[in-house]
């Protein structure tokens, strides 16, 4: 399986990874710095609707219990809990 692993970034960051990154990817990882940082949703729900990623979409790093069913409805299908 190929992975990549998205850090946080801007719009235009994640315009141009979008607009030259071929659909090549079975999973995508995204990750979170700290609770209150807001970008991997975005990153999500932009990977699912503007790029039509179909494949796994994880959410890494310092992420909460609490914070599933966000994620979960911003288009994430796996979590690694820390």
């Amino acid at each position: 399986m190929t992975e990549l692993t998205l850090r946080p970034m801007t719009d235009d960051e994640l315009t141009s990874y979008g607009a030259t990154q071929e659909d090549g990817y079975a999973r995508q990882m995204v990750e979170f710095g700290g609770i209150a940082e807001g970008r991997g949703y975005s990153q999500a729900q932009l990977l699912r609707k503007r790029y039509k990623f179909t494949g796994e979409l994880r959410a890494v790093g310092n992420i909460q219990r609490d914070q599933l069913f966000y994620l979960a409805r911003c288009g994430f299908d796996a979590f690694e809990l820390p």
